[in-house]
């Protein structure tokens, strides 16, 4: 399981989070990525 217990703290820290392969809702999923700033898009 994934908490941010304070985002932001994490936007000071982090540029991007990436997981790993996770399950969820019964579903595999592949990657969740993570841009607190809007990195991405910058």
């Amino acid at each position: 399981m994934l908490k941010i217990e304070s985002y932001s703290i994490l936007s000071e820290t982090v540029e991007k989070y990436e997981s790993g392969v996770f399950e969820a809702g019964g579903h595999k999923w592949w990657t969740l990525l993570l841009y607190p700033l809007n990195y991405l898009f910058n």
